[in-house]
């Protein structure tokens, strides 16, 4: 009976990673499709908030340009932009650099993350959140803590900070090289994977109302 459930929890798994996949894909496939993303890249440079001096160990990415209709983007907001310039100008259309190791053992993802979850970025409900997130061993399983402290919608230009008296835990199990959190709602896959000496992560999912949400986590 253990062998038919452990079967059985497989290829649910499997099911679940083709979907996160197939949203990727197509989500690559009609950006690629886009004339706006044939044009020439912004040459900013990316800026990493605490140790300017390992900005090297960063993939080489572009300072992202938001599709946004606003003239600017907020401060606060354009700095989170530029932590996740390796996301946004790369992995979210590209797929993970070659050359990037994948972490497949959940106790070397304990501790603190930073997070960016896009939501519907083509879409009329466009906003980005980012957020804390704290991993921890837990007493049975592992947890992580997921803290939000801004959002951004891309549409108007406008950032709103977030106070969270009670951020919500979310079980994780890592199974099959991929990190399987619980939201509740349903199940979200992320891929863990070190490139250059620092920590990233991605995944996507989609919501019960049928919206892409894409999720990027670094450190």
């Amino acid at each position: 009976m253990k062998r038919k459930g452990g079967f059985f929890r497989f290829i649910i798994l499997v099911i679940d990673l083709a979907l996160a996949v197939w949203i990727f894909s197509a989500y690559q496939e009609a950006r690629a499709k886009d004339p706006k993303e044939s044009a020439a890249p912004t040459t900013q440079a990316p800026t990493k908030p605490k140790a300017t001096t390992q900005a090297s160990t960063r993939p080489a990415q572009t300072t992202p340009a938001p599709t946004t209709k606003a003239a600017s983007v907020p401060a606060q907001t354009a700095s989170e932009m530029a932590r996740f310039a390796w996301y946004l100008d790369g992995v979210m259309t590209k797929g993970v650099p070659s050359g990037s190791v994948q972490i497949t053992e959940a106790h070397l993802l304990l501790g603190r993350w930073k997070a960016l979850l896009y939501h519907d970025p083509d879409g009329p409900r466009a906003h980005m959140a980012f957020a804390d997130v704290l991993a921890d061993a837990g007493q049975s399983h592992y947890v992580a803590a997921y803290d939000e402290y801004l959002n951004y919608s891309p549409l108007d230009g406008t950032e709103a900070p977030v106070t969270v008296l009670d951020a919500p835990v979310y079980p994780f199990t890592a199974e099959n090289g991929l990190v399987a959190v619980d939201i509740g709602s349903g199940t979200v896959y992320l891929y863990f994977y070190e490139y250059n000496g620092s920590q990233y992560a991605s995944g996507a999912f989609m919501t019960s109302g049928g919206d892409p949400v894409f999720i990027a986590l670094t450190r």
